[in-house]
C-alpha cells in the first residue's frame, strides 16, 4: 500500500471539488493505517456499521459529529450504538425506518435517500435504496409530524459511475426534496453526493470511469456547476455562514489506486497436454476468491490483468526485494493452457483460465495492480487461511 498515491488522490479532489468535503467510504477499504492516513489529510468518513464506527470513533478518535451513518436500513443494535458514540446523522428511505430511528435513537437527525438513475454505473445502488419522487414528499410530512428532524439530502449514483449526467437528475430531485422538507419545517442545510467517483489507475496516475469513460476531472467540473446553480453557497452577508454544507462520500476515489496484490504460486501440476501441444496446468496460488480476490465475484473485476515478477530488475520494490514488473505478452512460443486456483480445498475457489502467460514454477508471482477497493475488505478466512498482509511505503516526497 502506497500512501503517496492516497495523498495525491486527496489533493486531486481538493482541487477538483474545493468546495466539497469528502467522508471517505469505510466499507470500500477499513484498513486502520489507510483509514488513519485519510483523518490526518482531513478526511471525514460514511460508516455504515457499528464496526465501522467503533473503528472511526473509538479506535481514531475521530468526532462524530464528522461522521455519517450512511446505511438506508440498519439493525437496531446499531443504530443503539450510534447513540452511544454520539453519531447523530444517518439515513431514511422509508416509512419504517422512520419509524425504527424515532423509536430507538429519536435524537438523531436524517438525510432522504433518493432513488438515483444508475444505468451506467459498475455496481448499481438503485435496485436496493433510494425513494422515489413520489414517495418524497410523504416521507418528510411522516418525519415531520412524529418529530424526527430531516437535515438534507443523500443518494448515490452507483458505484464506478461512468455518465456525468446522472447527477444531473439527482441534484435537480435533491433541490425539489430541499424545498419539500423546508415547506414542511424541516432544517433542510445538508447535501451528500455520495459516492460512486472512479478510483486512481496507478500506471496512468488517472482516474477514468472505465478505459474509455469520464475522467474524474469533468465529472467534478459537471458536479460544480450544477451545485452553483441549485444550490448556490454564498454565505448570508450578516452572520458568514453558508446556507449549505456539501459532502460526498468516495471510497474507490482514493483506495483503490494506492494497493497491489501479490499472489504467489505455492503448488502446481501439468495435467495433460492440449492437442496443439500446449501444456495444460493447475497452478494454485496464495490467494483465492475467499480472500482478497473475492473481487472477481462482489466487484466484477471478472478481467484481472497481473503482471508477472522477476527477480534482479529494480522496477518495482516489494517488501525487501527487488523485483520487475515483466508485461505478459506472446513471444511466439505455444503458452500453456492454465487455471489458476486459490488456496482452499473448495473446487469453487477458482480465480480464472488463461493463456497468455508463460509457464510459471512455484515460487513465482503475479502483481495485479490497482486493487485497494472492494478486495481487502471482502476477504474471509475460511479454510483458516490468515488475510494477507500489508506493507505501507510513502512515495510521496
Amino acid at each position: 500500500m502506497d500512501l503517496g498515491k492516497v495523498a495525491a488522490q486527496v489533493n486531486r479532489w481538493k482541487k477538483c471539488m474545493p468546495n466539497v468535503q469528502p467522508y471517505y467510504a469505510v466499507k470500500c477499504n477499513p484498513d486502520p493505517v489507510l483509514v488513519g492516513y485519510l483523518q490526518s489529510l482531513g478526511c471525514d468518513f460514511d460508516c455504515a456499521t457499528s464496526s465501522e464506527m467503533n473503528l472511526v470513533v473509538n479506535r481514531l478518535g475521530h468526532q462524530p459529529d464528522r461522521v455519517v451513518f450512511s446505511n438506508p436500513c440498519k439493525l437496531e443494535s446499531h443504530i443503539r450504538y450510534a447513540k452511544s458514540v454520539g453519531v447523530a446523522v444517518t439515513i431514511i428511505d422509508n416509512m419504517d425506518e422512520i419509524i425504527k430511528i424515532k423509536s430507538v435513537y429519536p435524537e438523531a437527525k436524517v438525510l432522504i435517500r433518493l432513488a438515483c438513475t444508475d444505468s451506467s454505473a459498475r455496481s448499481p445502488m438503485s435496485m436496493k435504496f433510494g425513494a422515489t419522487r413520489d414517495q418524497v414528499r410523504p416521507l418528510l410530512k411522516f418525519a415531520a409530524e412524529i418529530g424526527l428532524e430531516c437535515i438534507g439530502t443523500h443518494f448515490h449514483v452507483g458505484s464506478g459511475c461512468s455518465d456525468p449526467s446522472s447527477y444531473n437528475k439527482a441534484l435537480v430531485d435533491a433541490r425539489r426534496a430541499f424545498d419539500i422538507g423546508i415547506e414542511y419545517g424541516h432544517n433542510m442545510n445538508v447535501v451528500d453526493l455520495g459516492g460512486g467517483y472512479p478510483g486512481l489507475n496507478s500506471e496512468t496516475m488517472t482516474c477514468q470511469a472505465g478505459s474509455t469513460g469520464v475522467h474524474f476531472e469533468e465529472m467534478a467540473q459537471v458536479i460544480n456547476t450544477l451545485l452553483d446553480q441549485l444550490f448556490p453557497n454564498e454565505p448570508a452577508s450578516t452572520s458568514g455562514v453558508k446556507p449549505y454544507k456539501i459532502i460526498a462520500e468516495p471510497g474507490r476515489f482514493f483506495a483503490g489506486g494506492c494497493a497491489s496484490l501479490v499472489n504467489k504460486v505455492h503448488s502446481k501440476s501439468v495435467v495433460g497436454y492440449a492437442p496443439d501441444g500446449r501444456k495444460q496446468i493447475r497452478y494454485y496460488m496464495t490467494e483465492g476468491l475467499y480472500g482478497t480476490l473475492s473481487c472477481v465475484i462482489f466487484d466484477q473485476q471478472d478481467k484481472l490483468q497481473p503482471y508477472l515478477l522477476r527477480d534482479g530488475g529494480m522496477d518495482c520494490e516489494t517488501g525487501s526485494e527487488r523485483a520487475t514488473i515483466a508485461s505478459v505478452t506472446s513471444s511466439g512460443d505455444l503458452l500453456p493452457n492454465a487455471t489458476m486456483f486459490g488456496p482452499t480445498c473448495d473446487g469453487f475457489d477458482k480465480i480464472c483460465d488463461t493463456n497468455s502467460l508463460p509457464e510459471m514454477n512455484v515460487g513465482d508471482r503475479l502483481i495485479y495492480l490497482n486493487f485497494g477497493a472492494y478486495t481487502m475488505s471482502i476477504t474471509t478466512s475460511f479454510n483458516g487461511f490468515e488475510s494477507a498482509k500489508v506493507f505501507y511505503y510513502n512515495s510521496a516526497p
